[in-house]
């Protein structure tokens, strides 16, 4: 009976604050009697001297249209307002099986000031996976994986002073 799985956040510094939010559910979505899939944000908070991390882990539905993903969101959006956090790093699985320039929820969150660090990328397959950060410089560090249609990804981030 898991309620709440797949999905975690690692850190070498301590969180101050951590939850699991639940996404609107966008499509019903059923792996047989007494089994449902809800989409769930984990979120951490990490504070610096200076600054807030507001680390979020999410995972998209993938049997809705852009529309369902937008609505998700735009209700994340909603959670990372209320957290206030100065530095946002918001990563995971977007399930977009458009390519990005097809997903509102992708602009959404680009017109809101969160660097896409794949934004330029030109791909025949659709990205599943995806970083943005808000309000600090970001590298993005390319890793090769094989076996599956979702590959690692690793960035690191600038802060003014830890």
């Amino acid at each position: 009976n898991f309620i709440k799985s797949g999905q975690l956040i690692l850190s070498k510094h301590k969180f101050t604050k951590t939850a699991v939010y639940d996404l609107p559910t966008v499509t019903r979505r059923t792996l047989g009697k007494g089994h449902y899939i809800k989409r769930v944000v984990t979120y951490g908070k990490v504070k610096s001297k200076n600054e807030t991390i507001g680390i979020y882990n999410l995972h998209l539905e993938n049997a809705c249209g852009p529309s369902g993903r937008k609505k998700q969101i735009e209700y994340l959006l909603k959670i990372i307002e209320k957290n206030n956090d100065n530095i946002i790093i918001l990563g995971g699985d977007f399930n977009t099986f458009t390519t990005r320039i097809f997903e509102s929820g992708i602009k959404i969150l680009e017109n809101m000031g969160f660097e896409n660090p794949f934004k330029n990328e030109f791909r025949l397959i659709p990205r599943l996976d995806y970083f943005f950060v808000k309000n600090t410089p970001i590298n993005l560090f390319k890793v090769r994986g094989s076996g599956s249609d979702h590959q690692p990804i690793l960035i690191k981030i600038k802060l003014k002073k830890w």
